[in-house]
């Protein structure tokens, strides 16, 4: 068959819309076109067929023969090659009356182009084009872009980053203005399928030309174009020019072709191509460009990661409230949006397919962590476990979850060592690449070959690997699952795998997971996030506590392994305290509920929340007395006695005296000695209690009990030691010990360097708050007037006020400083603002508190109050 030359095309599509009196262009014209050239042709091209001419939707191989000569025929000719032929003469009379085409004759066709595409991808959008939103990361990109050297740009990343909507939005903005000012900018909007008409004996720039109503062979008009565009702006714009246009030989070949269009406009700054592609063949096309030496010719943006395969961002908390707020006008998101629902939503394959689902009843300020994993569950059910290929797609994962590794905290698949398995699962294979699945990335260089297969998203992997876990195990949920999950992975991923398994588990009414959970391997900081995961668990209603049924109980945290796992200090935060009050929603025994208060409490305490103090003492005070019996200290007396002391600078003795009592006979019982978290939590609240009375040599004795206590015990709580070891440092600098002290924070900032990730954030403001009481013995003044000042500032958003009371009360009563300068006083009136404003005393925190003045010098003592 004869090549169909675009222009003649072009011309053709025109002459069609103007015998069926067509003006505007829509998906929506062509069923009733297809029935206008049936009725007077008698002969039949379908709808979908128009569209693939049109551009509205994909095709691979120019027009048939048939379709052409029906066309034509409607049009008036008798054939295909009299519409061409006719066509030529009347641009050969068109040259010798008006030999050059006008500046707004090559610009009306490429914004009728630009326009066509632009409708059709709009058409594409998962989520209605009106619905989404420009990207500003897009719009710095294109706007530095615009104003270099530089003759080509590129949009890359992996599918479903929104590259195509997003450029959308850029091309829609500038056609607009463009418009307004008929500024004689030429914008040439193409999708990669348009460019499959184009055969290996073609020419790219020819055809380009040709697009544009500027014929092959013509050079006068050619020159023409090329004095345009040193006098005003074109952009060459083509989306998806990559794999899922193109084969790899056609890629190849326009590949070579583009790089020698960029070469003719070499030199001309207002010559710009952008196009965009997915990541797999940015790598090819990079590598292109080196080996020519072009890559220099390529801005490429900020890549958004180590590999250099991506500078398209996810979408941030802001972009994720503004499309919400064009979907569902009115919908209030939090300022902060959680993060768990920021890195879902952040993938915008994610916020499409969540969209999809929930068209009319689009609800995202009503949804909670735990139902972010109903959204990935939902996705993989429809992606992977229905429609074509399901039982290939899940050996498939199953192959690359025993085949993967992690290298450079990705977990990766060498597509060479499964390359034969991946030829029985070929269609599945690229079935789940289109869908977002799994991806392909290409590391070769000058050592080798090395392609890689990954997950496109971590929620995805996670799953996958839990439900082969889970498989593996014959579905059986119980110690050999979490053994090998904390034996198996690191924690970087073990803490996502044992979430997912808990959901899968609590979707299929398997509650036996909650008797091994202890067993998990997880620092103090995954504990914490599990926890605040496990209260979503008991807000979504998992947990009957109505039920007369035992096994319709999952979450039994009366039962002292699984409790004591989850109770601990350095969990402090107002997350935690939250996550333990949705467990009094359960039906728990009194003493499980006297923790839960009491560690309230303590959070209140941290927090200086005089009011949430209150209401934790008159909780514990409606339990009777003999609930209490089985402590081996009496919380409450412990809560109030620290109330007292804050609220109205009193000791009270009957705590002080349980605790002396404690000191000096201490329990031998094995199994008291093995209850793990919630006698800890009761030591240190005891530890602190007692230093009220402003004997360090009481302290530090009653330290060493618990010291002995501790290491009796068969397990080791590393969490707990850390406490006892900041509680004796602090001890050690009162007692005027410094190099014993500093010795301990040493020691304690070298396992925070070795991993910090092993610190919750509470932990980490311990370190800081040492840090504060040390830092005059070893620093000049002016370093410890920022370093304190930076450190009150610090500590302050986190709630931890407590800790911020102290670190200026260090400050304070330091001998040496200045109490005349702006920064003392700054600090000054910060400590009493805290102290006053939460409603406690501060003569609890500094002796001689009434003589304490910015203008006079003096020495006091500090009354150390940390938990």
């Amino acid at each position: 068959m004869k090549i169909v030359l675009q222009h003649d095309l072009e011309n053709l599509k025109q002459c069609l819309l103007d015998t069926a009196g067509i003006h505007s262009v829509t998906p929506a014209i062509f069923r009733d076109l297809s029935f206008l050239i049936y009725k007077s042709t008698k002969k039949q091209v379908s709808d979908s067929t128009l569209k693939r001419i049109f551009g509205f939707a994909a095709y691979t191989f120019q027009p048939s023969l048939y379709t052409l000569n029906v066309l034509a025929e409607f049009c008036g000719f008798a054939s295909w090659g009299e519409f061409c032929a006719k066509n030529k003469q009347t641009a050969l009379a068109s040259g010798r009356t008006n030999e050059l085409p006008t500046e707004s004759d090559v610009l009306y066709k490429a914004s009728e182009i630009s326009h066509h595409t632009l409708q059709a991808l709009k058409n594409k959008s998962g989520i209605p084009f009106s619905l989404t939103i420009p990207r500003d990361f897009l719009d710095e990109h294109l706007e530095i872009f615009s104003h270099t050297e530089y003759p080509v740009t590129i949009l890359t990343a992996p599918a479903g980053y929104g590259k195509t909507i997003g450029l959308c939005h850029w091309v829609e903005e500038q056609l607009n203005f463009n418009r307004k000012e008929n500024n004689g900018n030429i914008i040439l909007f193409l999708s990669g399928k348009v460019l499959n008409r184009i055969s290996n004996q073609e020419d790219l720039h020819h055809w380009l030309l040709a697009l544009l109503g500027i014929p092959m062979g013509n050079i006068m008009l050619a020159d023409n174009f090329q004095q345009q565009i040193k006098e005003h702006k074109f952009y060459l714009i083509i989306d998806s020019f990559d794999n899922t246009s193109f084969n790899e030989e056609q890629l190849d070949t326009l590949f070579s072709m583009l790089t020698d269009v960029i070469s003719i406009y070499q030199g001309n700054p207002n010559f710009k191509i952008i196009l965009t592609m997915r990541s797999p063949s940015w790598l090819n096309f990079k590598r292109g460009l080196q080996l020519q030496n072009k890559l220099d010719d390529c801005f490429v943006g900020f890549m958004s990661d180590q590999n250099e395969e991506s500078n398209v961002s996810l979408f941030t908390g802001h972009e994720i409230q503004l499309i919400s707020n064009k979907i569902k006008p009115g919908v209030k998101l939090s300022p902060t949006l959680d993060s768990e629902i920021v890195s879902l939503f952040g993938y915008p394959l994610f916020f499409q397919y969540y969209y999809q689902k929930h068209p009319k009843n689009f609800a995202l300020n009503e949804l909670d962590v735990f139902s972010t994993y109903e959204v990935i569950y939902n996705f993989i059910l429809d992606k992977i476990y229905t429609g074509r290929y399901c039982t290939e797609k899940v050996l498939l994962i199953h192959l690359l979850i025993e085949q993967g590794r992690f290298k450079k905290g990705n977990f990766c698949v060498d597509k060479i060592k499964v390359y034969e398995e991946l030829k029985n699962y070929n269609a599945a294979y690229q079935d789940m690449i289109s869908i977002g699945i799994i991806r392909e990335i290409n590391f070769s260089d000058e050592s080798g070959y090395t392609e890689c297969i990954e997950f496109v998203h971590e929620r995805i992997l996670t799953y996958c690997i839990a439900a082969k876990l889970i498989y593996d195990n014959e579905d059986a949920f119980d110690e050999k699952l979490i053994d090998r999950i904390s034996l198996t992975f690191e924690s970087k991923i073990r803490l996502r795998i044992l979430k997912w398994c808990i959901f899968i588990a609590l979707k299929n009414k398997q509650y036996s997971i909650f008797d091994a959970l202890p067993r998990i391997e997880l620092v103090a900081s995954e504990k914490a996030r599990l926890i605040k995961f496990l209260s979503k668990v008991i807000e979504q209603g998992f947990f009957n506590t109505n039920t007369d049924e035992a096994d319709e109980t999952p979450f039994d945290i009366t039962r002292p392994g699984l409790f004591n796992y989850f109770l601990g200090i350095e969990f402090i935060s107002p997350e935690y305290s939250e996550a333990l009050q949705s467990l009094l929603k359960l039906n728990l025994q009194d003493s499980s509920k006297i923790w839960i208060h009491t560690s309230v409490a303590i959070n209140h305490v941290i927090s200086l929340n005089a009011e949430g103090l209150e209401s934790s003492i008159a909780s514990l005070k409606r339990f009777p007395a003999e609930a209490f019996s089985t402590f081996h200290i009496n919380p409450l007396n412990c809560i109030e006695t620290l109330y007292f002391y804050l609220k109205y600078n009193v000791v009270k003795k009957e705590a002080l005296a349980e605790i002396t009592h404690f000191c000096f006979n201490p329990p031998t019982n094995r199994k008291q000695l093995n209850q793990l978290g919630s006698n800890y939590v009761l030591n240190l609240l005891a530890l602190h209690t007692l230093s009220v009375a402003g004997s360090p040599q009481k302290v530090l004795r009653f330290i060493r009990v618990l010291h002995n206590i501790h290491h009796q015990n068969d397990h080791f709580v590393p969490e707990y030691h850390f406490f006892l070891l900041i509680n004796k440092a602090h001890i050690y600098v009162d007692l005027g010990k410094i190099a014993e002290a500093s010795s301990i924070y040493e020691l304690l900032m070298m396992d925070y360097r070795d991993d910090e990730n092993k610190f919750t954030p509470y932990m980490r403001a311990c370190l800081d708050n040492l840090a504060a009481h040390l830092i005059r013995f070893t620093a000049d003044q002016q370093h410890i007037s920022n370093v304190v000042e930076r450190m009150a500032n610090t500590i302050e958003p986190s709630n931890y006020k407590l800790m911020q009371v102290n670190t200026l009360a260090y400050y304070l009563v330091a001998d040496k400083n200045d109490q005349g300068s702006s920064a003392y006083k700054t600090l000054y009136f910060k400590f009493i603002k805290i102290m006053r404003s939460n409603g406690f005393n501060p003569k609890s925190f500094v002796h001689y508190y009434d003589e304490l003045n910015p203008q006079d010098n003096f020495t006091s003592t500090i009354i150390r109050q940390t938990l």
